[in-house]
């Protein structure tokens, strides 16, 4: 028996690291590149002043890495979370920039 967990998305099998538990025993949420670039496009309809237009898939996979690496395990990770984190990666960007 495996110890991975599969978890299905879109017809799309995840493997989750947890180890050491039966299947039936534990969950895995998956948040992807996808949903960082979802967010990224709904925030510069909303917003399109504030340069998400400069934000590339890179920095989509930054931002999805620097969630899970800096996550508050007492809040998770929720919409309001990444966008927290697209929004310190884009001024970091326009600070780099000038």
């Amino acid at each position: 028996m495996s110890n991975k967990i599969k978890v299905k998305k879109h017809s799309e099998t995840y493997s989750c690291g947890c180890t050491d538990y039966k299947e039936e025993d534990v969950i895995c949420i998956v948040w992807g590149v996808e949903d960082v670039k979802m967010r990224i496009d709904e925030l510069k309809a909303i917003l399109p002043e504030n340069d998400y237009d400069k934000l590339t898939e890179e920095d989509a996979k930054e931002i999805l890495w620097r969630t899970k690496s800096k996550h508050d395990a007492t809040i998770g990770i929720n919409w309001d979370v990444i966008d927290f984190w697209i929004d310190e990666h884009k001024n970091e960007k326009k600070e780099e920039e000038k």
